[in-house]
């Protein structure tokens, strides 16, 4: 087996590559550093002497950047699983070269651009793609614009500036559930199979460290304590399930949580809302809806 995994140099992606690696599985980390690509390549090889592990470099929030990488990633050929991990939450006014508010572009445009390659390339591999989304409940409020990536409104998420970040990162989270319901949905009748899968609520990843407070913010409206949030091997657990489960051979276009099928909210899964978010997608990316 040979597994893609984004954002694979900490966190839950990095514990998702340790686990394939310790099980056997060659595995191609992408991620934004040569040098944390290059440490985190090398332990997995001392941990699993027998695997090949390869690195891909690039910005997910370059939109040329995914590019390029998903044309590098064609030339290897297909993959057995791939995993959408890689995410951050940047402040808002932070935007890529597009406008699109850059935790929008690295969490869902991203990956909307690098999935649809991959599956386009290799439609009659048998593979598994998991994209790792929101929390269910907690996000349910997060209703996604999908006629406008570039959240020109997103001043109006939340009062507070720090959590207003917060409030885009759920956005963003939501968008991904969207994408694995419509990837799975435009992949029916293949050997493809597309999941999404929540992590929990981990701690430990870095991923609000770029906003000074907003850690112990999030932290203190979830109700908990930093030594009371599960850890990146405990979040890489369910994805890493939808990944090789026997059990889920075949099951395609569902979200997990725990290592159980959990319902999205409505309006993540309204086929009008799928639809209208994957053309806007396909428009701001260049390519057909």
């Amino acid at each position: 087996m040979k597994a893609l995994i984004t954002g694979a140099t900490s966190g839950i992606g990095e514990a998702l590559a340790q686990r394939f690696a310790s099980d056997g599985h060659d595995v191609v980390l992408v991620g934004r550093s040569a040098d944390r690509l290059a440490a985190t390549a090398a332990k997995l090889q001392s941990i699993a002497p027998t695997v090949h592990i390869t690195t891909e470099q690039a910005d997910l929030g370059d939109l040329e950047q995914v590019r390029v990488l998903a044309d590098r990633l064609v030339t290897q050929g297909a993959f057995d699983v791939v995993i959408s991990n890689a995410a951050l939450i940047a402040p808002v006014d932070q935007r890529d070269a597009t406008g699109v508010p850059l935790t929008i572009a690295v969490n869902y445009v991203a990956p909307y651009l690098l999935l649809r390659r991959l599956t386009e390339a290799f439609p009659q591999h048998a593979a598994r793609y998991v994209i790792l989304g929101a929390e269910p409940a907690g996000s349910a409020n997060l209703v996604v614009d999908v006629d406008d990536l570039t959240y020109q409104g997103v001043d109006l998420l939340f009062p507070d500036d720090d959590l207003r970040a917060f409030a885009l990162y759920g956005h963003s989270k939501n968008m991904d559930v969207m994408l694995a319901a419509a990837l799975a949905e435009r992949l029916a009748g293949t050997p493809i199979t597309v999941n999404g899968a929540h992590p929990g609520i981990i701690g430990g990843t870095g991923i609000m460290g770029g906003i000074d407070g907003l850690a112990e913010k999030a932290l203190a409206m979830f109700g908990a304590t930093e030594h009371e949030i599960p850890v990146a091997e405990d979040g890489a657990d369910t994805p890493y399930w939808a990944a090789t489960a026997p059990e889920l051979e075949g099951v395609t276009g569902r979200y997990f949580a725990n290592r159980n099928e959990v319902e999205t909210a409505p309006h993540t899964t309204a086929p009008e809302r799928l639809a209208r978010l994957w053309t806007t997608t396909a428009q701001r990316v260049g390519l057909p809806a």
